[in-house]
């Protein structure tokens, strides 16, 4: 998902949000999660994945072990990619994800001008 992403941003040259849903169901394993929510999201320090993978003596493990790691420095290097957490019936996360999007898009900049009190059609005030 982080290479897609990667390669999304990188090829498309638009303003690019990446959404991690389903967070709702995600929480209800929580306990099986190698790492926080926050390590999958942030995208921050892979060389810590890295270790853990090495620490698995699974066949692939050791066979991809390489691979993994050029995969890794390569997402370091471009550090772009990081992941917004959805539950949509949080209303936190989901005002949050409408935040971002209406910041790469530049509606942030505009937000007095979208919600007008003398006109009921102006649209949704973003911010309170």
């Amino acid at each position: 998902a982080v290479m897609l992403s990667l390669a999304a941003m990188m090829q498309m040259e638009l303003p690019h949000i990446n959404v991690l849903s389903k967070v709702d169901m995600l929480m209800d394993h929580a306990d099986d999660l190698s790492f926080r929510l926050e390590f999958y999201t942030g995208v921050d320090d892979l060389s810590h994945m890295l270790r853990t993978l090495q620490t698995i003596k699974h066949p692939l493990s050791v066979k991809f072990k390489q691979f993994n790691e050029l995969m890794a420095e390569m997402i370091e290097d471009y550090n772009l990619v990081s992941f917004e957490p959805l539950d949509i019936q949080d209303k936190e996360l989901t005002l949050r994800v409408l935040g971002r999007c209406d910041t790469a898009n530049g509606h942030i900049m505009n937000a007095e001008k979208i919600h007008d009190p003398s006109d009921p059609d102006s649209g949704l005030k973003l911010f309170h």
